[in-house]
């Protein structure tokens, strides 16, 4: 499969990962996008000033950092990052405004059951 050589962005993101010590490829941007990873290209810059986002270079070094050759990236590595769209977690129940009423079950956690210190 031919790739294309990386654009002049793409050059300015790796330039500014390799700052933090760490290393990447556009290869590895163009999976991490496949993947809704990293935003599209067009959307690392800032309009007004042309220079790149802060928070596409903070999480393209997390994901550099996160990554190692040859393996994939695992989902519990990417909540490091905050995105938890892959996972499914119990939530715990939500404190009830009265105490002598019992809390409502949060969706997918259980129902914690009336409070034993009282």
């Amino acid at each position: 499969m031919t790739r294309t050589p990386p654009t002049t962005v793409e050059l300015a993101l790796i330039a500014e990962v390799s700052r933090c010590g760490l290393t990447v490829t556009h290869h590895q941007f163009e999976r991490w996008r496949a993947k809704r990873w990293l935003a599209p290209a067009d959307q690392w810059t800032d309009p007004a000033t042309g220079a790149l986002r802060y928070d596409i270079v903070h999480r393209a070094a997390w994901l550099a950092a996160l990554s190692r050759p040859g393996r994939a990236m695992s989902l519990d590595r990417l909540d490091v990052l905050g995105d938890r769209r892959h996972r499914t977690e119990r939530r715990p129940a939500a404190p009830s405004p009265d105490p002598d009423r019992p809390t409502a079950p949060a969706p997918g956690g259980h129902h914690p059951g009336p409070d034993p210190a009282r």
